[in-house]
Order: structure tokens, then C-alpha cells, then sequence
């Protein structure tokens, strides 16, 4: 009879060692998160920077609106007071002679000193002119690339509520012209008076961040907003111009 023979089990090889490639991008994927935490961690700093920052630009703001209301007390002042020693006496002149603007600098008649900013701004304050829609034939007169994938209907929307802002803010300038002397008021002539600059020549115009907070546009996408408004200034209906401390406004053109 022919012997058996005793099967043995080929005993398993170790675990096979980790794919370098697969080891490498384990390696990438810990760095990408790590990274990520880095960029949330930043975003919060510039958040509570940028906070901090507008924080200073209201008390910026609330120091020129006291300096420009302390301005207007000084100004108002009579140059002679009650009691002067060189003042007329009750026989030499009238009881209820007119006060002359020599004597005194009224609200409703502005010496020469004033700024030419402030006449600028009393010709547009009632009836400012505003943006023109835009047509079928301009935006087809533009480049593929300048129209982008804006509707016409975006766009009209968006000039309709930038004339909306013009309205708003110049009506609210000639409250305060004719004398209205409340904080409200005064703080919109203290910040138009900051952000006007000799390239508006004395054309209406609205700042960026005035958009920002008032149109509904902005909030429909920073690229959008970006898209109508350079259409806008290729079919020369705005111009954009960036003032002091980098303020940028557009003017209607």
C-alpha cells in the first residue's frame, strides 16, 4: 500500500507594506486639513479685524460730525455781542434797525468761505440726474466677454435701484441744506464732503459700500454686481472712481 503523505498549509506571507503612493497621499490629505484649519483660523482674525476697523470708523466719523457741528456754532456767532463797548448806542441808531449778514453768518445765506462742494452740491440735491436703462442695441454693441450671461432685465434692475440710492442720498443732502442741523443730517454732508474729489467735477454720484448695503444686486453675488457695474461703465453710462483711503464711488456720467 503506497504511504500517505501529510499535506502541510503554505503558511501567509506578513502583510503586504503600504503603497508609497497611497502613504504619500495620506500625507497630502493631513496637510490639505491642516491647512484648512489655518484659513478658518486667519478668516476669523480679518473678520475681528475688519470689526475692529469699522468700530474706529464710527469714531472717526462721530469726531468730524462734533468738529463740523462745532464749525457751525463758531460761524453762526455774531461778531459783535450784546454789550460791546463799541457798539451803537440805543440813540445813535434805531431800536429795531435789520441785522445785516456783516454782523451775522446765517444758515440760509453761506459766506464766501464756504466750499465749492456744498454749491455743487445744492444744484443736483432736488433733481439729480440718473442712469439711463440700457437698451437691447448697447448691450449688443459690447463683446461676448464684456456682456458675460447678465440678462438685460438684471441689469435694468440694477440701474433702477442705483437711481433709487441717488435719490435717496440727494434728497436727504437737501434736508440738510436748507438748515436741518440734526445729527442724521449732518452726518450725510460730513461723509459726502469726504468721499467727493475733483474727477466727479461736480456730477451726482454714490458710493460702493452705499450700494453694498442698499441693493439688492450686491447681495445676489459679489461677481454679478462686479459684472453689471463694469457693463455699466463700458456703455459709459457710470465712471468709477476711487478717493480718499481707497473709497470708491461711481459717478453718472
Amino acid at each position: 500500500l503506497p504511504v500517505p503523505t501529510l499535506r502541510t498549509r503554505t503558511p501567509t506571507p506578513p502583510h503586504a507594506p503600504i503603497n508609497p503612493v497611497k502613504a504619500q497621499l495620506l500625507v497630502i490629505e493631513s496637510a490639505i486639513k491642516s491647512m484648512e484649519e489655518r484659513v478658518e483660523t486667519l478668516t476669523m482674525v480679518v473678520e475681528d479685524e475688519e470689526l475692529a476697523e469699522a468700530n474706529l470708523q464710527k469714531t472717526r466719523d462721530s469726531a468730524l460730525e462734533m468738529q463740523q457741528m462745532l464749525k457751525d456754532v463758531v460761524k453762526n456767532l455774531p461778531k459783535k455781542l450784546p454789550g460791546d463797548a463799541n457798539a451803537p448806542s440805543s440813540n445813535s441808531a434805531a431800536p429795531f434797525s435789520p441785522i445785516t449778514t456783516t454782523n451775522y453768518s446765517l444758515p440760509s445765506q453761506p459766506s464766501p468761505s464756504e466750499s465749492s462742494t456744498t454749491s455743487s452740491i445744492r444744484s443736483t440735491l432736488e433733481n439729480p440726474p440718473s442712469i439711463t436703462l440700457v437698451t437691447e442695441n448697447e448691450l449688443s454693441s459690447l463683446d461676448r466677454s464684456a456682456r458675460g450671461r447678465v440678462t438685460i432685465g438684471a441689469i435694468n434692475d440694477a440701474v433702477s435701484s442705483v437711481n433709487e440710492c441717488l435719490l435717496e442720498k440727494y434728497q436727504q443732502l437737501s434736508q440738510a441744506s436748507k438748515g436741518k442741523k440734526t445729527k442724521k443730517f449732518q452726518q450725510f454732508v460730513v461723509d459726502h464732503r469726504e468721499t467727493v474729489t475733483e474727477e466727479h467735477e461736480g456730477r451726482p454720484f454714490v458710493s460702493e459700500q452705499h450700494l453694498r448695503d442698499s441693493c439688492a444686486f450686491f447681495r445676489s453675488g459679489e461677481s454679478t454686481a462686479k459684472s453689471i457695474l463694469n457693463i455699466l461703465r463700458s456703455l459709459k453710462k457710470i465712471k468709477q472712481i476711487q478717493g480718499k483711503g481707497g473709497r470708491v464711488t461711481y459717478c453718472v456720467l
